[in-house]
């Protein structure tokens, strides 16, 4: 049943009180040297992740500051092999790993080229050295690139460019274009090169040198975030995914949805919301995936593909230009590179588009408001049961097409149906009661991020979204300003995408009333609490809690819980890292080893030893400040 409400965002007053209750923090500029090579074993580390150029990499006493005590990494090369690429990186998980980049702004280094490197002849006849990219792995190990740069070959002299060269990267904008990095922070540091389609004419040895890297920042307070709430249209979202080329893409489950052998027609079909005219230049895509497999790139990388791709247009200007184009047996290449079976331009995106197949190589493509037009495909029927037959993946969605700001921005999709392949699609999100997809039907494993897809189900009306940082805040909400000490968190859907949270506001997450206020609020860790089996947290209440410890057999495990609460007994999940101690009254119990707060909580197992009414108690032996914190009295009686 929808109710008619008056919603109020106060956040401005409930996190003014809260943040002037903050203890003093550390504000100022940071450096933080990763790696200087002063001694040999700073290179033990380094090597190669992937490529066939790949030759070594060596401590070398050379030292960009010209410090007899120190050193540099030499890394040498052989540019143009069968893999034509090389990545130098720190490892998986340096001893620095993570780096927040909310703190760290810069990435400084110094490198040099040996003479006797190799260099390649651009088009216009200068010299240099070749592309090199600088990044971080992403947590679920993809490659995010966030800097390229070139160095001549010769300086301004016209004498060969080997001396040490300061380099200056500005990592403000790395959160923007891949969010995944603004949330887990620089896992590694890796320096690299795609010598076949960065330097596809550059061949030879290359000897190079890095120096001194280094990552700066200031450590400055953070405003508290600020929250916005906008009206929620049932349908899908999928958030634009990471880095510039991110793909945010839905799969049929199974790699068993082909055309080929029909019976026909077989459509594929999809209605969006959305023209993506901000920033523009958006693909939104059918992938048909020979052999299937998850990686989000396959449109490139895979043999066999074939696509209809839409591009969006910009600003003002709606029109898009889709096109029908495939590949086959050309890993690493776009399908629209290699064949294109039909172009269209259409004045809008938004609406329905159906790719039709009346056979194995003949169909036609309908845009919204449009005709069919027809397209053929010059395969034989063999060669399409080939590269197209099944297993076949097929995937709905979006690809940044080169743009890393398409990242975050919520894309709205109404329906997608297959109709007449190994089963039919009829997925109309505008009517449905949950935020979760069917996993049965959809792969969610293909997109770049993590929380890519919502839907907004039809009772849920509200999106509430706020900028981070916001660690330790928590979203609450009433129904009345004069009462905020009854004011509750709320659990609600919440993504963090490109720097932005958003948090789906159900009917049922509503207070009571004909008005509702939202708020957040960051509350302060200032003691522990002990359950025992039978009790159940209760913030807000006198104790903290409801119900009381069930009895429990002599010689039988009881499972301990601890949380971190504020002084109302709220959990804090922002949390984690505590080390907590059990202690008992029974002079016989097992006790166990210490164990780390999680996301505010810690489950632990204790054994007594002795018949009677005892207490267990937790101390935090991290953080003296927050006193032991006892338990009710729990029974152990004899088997």
């Amino acid at each position: 049943m929808k109710r008619n409400m008056t919603i109020y965002i106060a956040s401005i007053l409930l996190c003014g009180i809260v943040l002037t209750a903050q203890a003093q923090e550390y504000y100022g500029p940071t450096n933080f040297i990763a790696w200087n090579f002063d001694t040999v074993e700073q290179v033990s580390g380094w090597g190669n992740w992937f490529g066939g150029d790949f030759v070594s990499c060596e401590w070398d006493p050379s030292d960009a500051s010209n410090n007899p005590n120190s050193g540099c990494i030499k890394l040498t090369v052989n540019c143009g092999t069968s893999s034509p690429q090389w990545v130098l990186w720190d490892g998986a998980t340096p001893y620095y790993s993570p780096l927040s980049l909310i703190i760290f702004t810069n990435l400084s280094f110094d490198m040099r080229y040996d003479a006797s490197s190799a260099v390649r002849t651009n088009a216009d006849g200068s010299l240099d050295f070749g592309v090199i990219r600088v990044g971080s792995r992403s947590s679920d190990w993809g490659q995010r690139w966030y800097y390229y740069w070139t160095i001549p070959a010769t300086n301004g002299a016209g004498l060969p460019n080997t001396n040490w060269i300061h380099i200056s990267v500005d990592l403000s904008q790395v959160p923007r274009q891949f969010p995944d990095l603004g949330g887990s922070g620089l896992i590694n540091t890796m320096f690299a090169a795609d010598n076949g389609n960065y330097n596809p004419n550059l061949r030879g040895t290359q000897i190079i040198y890095f120096d001194n890297i280094k990552y700066s920042g200031y450590i400055a307070p953070a405003p508290p975030p600020t929250l916005t709430i906008t009206q929620a249209t049932p349908c899908l979202v999928m958030f634009g995914g990471s880095g510039i080329y991110g793909r945010s893409q839905l799969a049929l489950q199974g790699d068993q949805d082909s055309w080929v052998d029909g019976p026909f027609p077989v459509t594929y079909s999809f209605t969006i919301l959305d023209n993506a005219t901000e920033p523009g230049g958006l693909d939104t895509h059918i992938h048909f995936i020979g052999g299937g497999g998850n990686a989000s790139y396959l449109d490139w990388g895979a043999d066999n593909v074939l696509w209809l791709q839409i591009i969006s247009g910009t600003g003002n200007n709606t029109t898009c230009i889709a096109n029908l184009s495939w590949k086959t047996n050309s890993p690493s290449v776009n399908p629209v590179n290699r064949n294109v079976a039909l172009t269209l331009t259409n004045p809008v995106l938004a609406g329905t588009w159906t790719l039709t197949f009346l056979s194995n190589t003949n169909g036609f493509v309908q845009a919204p408001g449009g005709a069919p037009i027809p397209f053929t495909l010059p395969l034989t029927d063999d060669e399409v049961r080939l590269y197209f037959g099944n297993p076949l993946q097929v995937r709905f969605g979006h690809q940044n097409w080169g743009n890393a700001a398409q990242a975050g921005i919520p894309r709205r999709w109404a329906k997608i149906c297959v109709t007449n392949s190994v089963r039919a699609i009829a997925e109309d999100f505008t009517k449905q009661g949950d935020y979760r997809l069917n996993t049965e039907i959809w792969n969610l494993s293909t997109g770049d991020g993590q929380g890519l897809y919502i839907v907004v189900p039809t009772n849920a009306p509200y999106w509430i979204t706020w900028n981070v940082p916001d660690t330790g805040f928590s979203l609450i909400a009433g129904s009345s300003l004069t009462d905020i000490p009854s004011w509750r968190t709320i659990d609600v859907p919440i993504t963090l995408q490109a720097g932005v949270r958003w948090a789906l506001i159900t009917q049922s997450a509503l207070p009571a009333g004909p008005q509702a206020f939202f708020a957040l609020v960051k509350r302060p860790f200032t003691q522990l609490q002990v359950l025992l089996p039978g009790e159940t947290n209760a913030p807000g209440t006198p104790t903290g809690k409801v119900g009381t410890p069930i009895p429990i057999m002599l010689g039988d495990v009881c499972t301990v819980t601890v949380y971190a609460v504020d002084p109302n007994y709220n959990i804090l999940n922002y949390v984690t890292g505590d080390m907590i101690a059990l202690g008992s009254t029974d002079p016989n119990a097992y006790l166990p080893e210490p164990a780390r707060l999680v996301d505010g909580a810690v489950t632990m197992q204790v054994y007594f030893g002795s018949v009677g009414s005892f207490t267990v108690t937790a101390t935090n032996l991290t953080n003296p400040r927050i006193p032991p914190a006892t338990s009710s009295p729990i029974t152990v009686v004899s088997p």
